[in-house]
């Protein structure tokens, strides 16, 4: 009985632990065979005969119950309401595919018969199809033949996003080349704005130039859940995916303290659900914005998109094939308001205590009627479940603009320094 509880709660492990779970079970499934003896009430419990129905039809109920999942996320969804009919539609496929399929593959005798050749010809052809439409099958899907304008929105830019300046590692002389130079390998102009954070603040960094063309935008973001954060905070599947994840908060102090200088702008954004639990940020981003302070720069914090736990916002698109779009496409704007609260009062505290800060609510612009879902009319918002699709995040990056447009004293930004570049 331990070995078999012990079997069932390790299919419950998180993902970040797919390695111990998968020694788990083979190790509690060796344990279970040895020590399974008539009486036993898992032995009776196993050898029941619908559990080995269940068992007899397992191999093909593997191999077709994604297939029946996939279609159904693609047309009715996976709802409470549609799972007994999806059960039943694995169960029944896979008892065809057992009973039609892989027995008489099985006891087959290859090629005796016409009738035997004919049918390997036809699984071999089947598996070809398979394979093509594994490469090519999402240029057949309804959405890409019959598109509308959202989703037609959505497959020609959404998935545009700057990965080449993502970093996934700290790779200082990599980061020092995208915070001084473009693209071409010129300087930056001043006054400056540096970007950092993780992805999260890197999807703001192309609409930040267009909004800002006078200003020399750099920036040195990190992925895998890194960012500016406290070590402290540094989880372990963090410091397995990022390396040198301790040595970017370092590496943005050394570099503010070289390269700062007065009227230059910083931004720090990050995905606040994946660091909502780090006990250290306060302090951490209070230290910064001394640092920027004592060399006459500014912070900006900026809040998090309202993300959705859909992957693909296609699917979150009404169409006749799809009458049911995911629930998991919306959030209520309360909902996002209570999950992102303790961050906000956290950058209103460290904007009370340091007059160099300025923190920008950005979160409300992807959300419509009080829904916080991957469209604004026909505007995508996401490229995937958390980042912004170029065209939104424009809508982002002019609110930021507008926030730093004129300096505490109602002059334009950048016009009380000299107004030719410092190089």
């Amino acid at each position: 009985m331990p070995a078999f509880t012990g079997l069932i709660l390790s299919l419950f492990l998180p993902v970040e632990q797919a390695r111990l779970a998968t020694v788990l079970v083979v190790t509690l499934t060796c344990i279970l065979i040895y020590s399974l003896k008539p009486g036993n009430p898992v032995h009776s419990l196993l050898t029941n005969k619908y559990v080995i129905s269940i068992g007899i039809i397992s191999y093909s109920l593997y191999l077709w119950h994604w297939g029946v999942l996939a279609i159904s996320r693609w047309t009715i969804g996976i709802h409470p309401w549609t799972i007994p009919i999806q059960i039943s539609i694995m169960l029944a496929t896979a008892w065809a595919s057992y009973r039609y399929i892989e027995a008489p593959m099985r006891k087959a005798t290859w090629a005796v018969s016409r009738s035997q050749t004919i049918g390997f010809g036809l699984m071999v052809a089947t598996a070809a199809f398979l394979g093509v439409l594994s490469r090519w099958g999402s240029a057949l899907a309804l959405d890409h033949l019959f598109p509308t304008s959202r989703s037609a929105n959505y497959l020609q830019g959404a998935e545009r996003f700057q990965h080449v300046l993502l970093h996934n590692k700290t790779d200082e002389q990599g980061m020092l080349k995208t915070l001084n130079t473009d693209s071409s390998g010129q300087e930056l102009a001043r006054p400056r704005f540096y970007i950092f954070g993780d992805s999260h603040s890197i999807h703001y960094l192309e609409a930040i130039k267009k909004s800002l063309p006078k200003l020399g935008v750099g920036s040195a973001s990190v992925g895998w859940g890194c960012g500016y954060i406290s070590p402290l905070d540094i989880n372990g599947h963090t410091k397995r995916r990022m390396a040198d994840c301790e040595k970017y908060p370092q590496f943005v102090d050394n570099f503010l303290a070289k390269n700062l200088r007065p009227g230059d702008t910083v931004l720090v954004g990050h995905r606040w659900k994946g660091k909502k639990s780090n006990k250290h940020s306060e302090k951490t981003l209070n230290h910064l914005a001394q640092l920027i302070r004592a060399k006459g720069g500014r912070l900006l914090l900026i809040d998090d998109v309202p993300e959705i736990d859909e992957v693909d916002p296609l699917l979150c698109n009404k169409r006749p094939w799809r009458p049911f779009p995911a629930p998991r496409c919306f959030r209520s704007e309360a909902s996002v308001d209570a999950d992102q609260r303790p961050f906000e009062v956290m950058a209103e505290r460290i904007q009370k205590d340091n007059p160099n800060v300025t923190y920008i609510k950005l979160r409300d612009l992807y959300c419509i009627n009080r829904v916080c879902g991957p469209y604004k009319g026909d505007l995508i918002i996401y490229r995937d479940s958390d980042h912004l699709a170029e065209a939104a995040s424009e809508l982002g990056a002019q609110k930021i603009a507008a926030a730093i447009e004129y300096s505490n004293t109602g002059q334009a930004f950048g016009k009380a320094q000299n107004p030719s570049p410092n190089r």
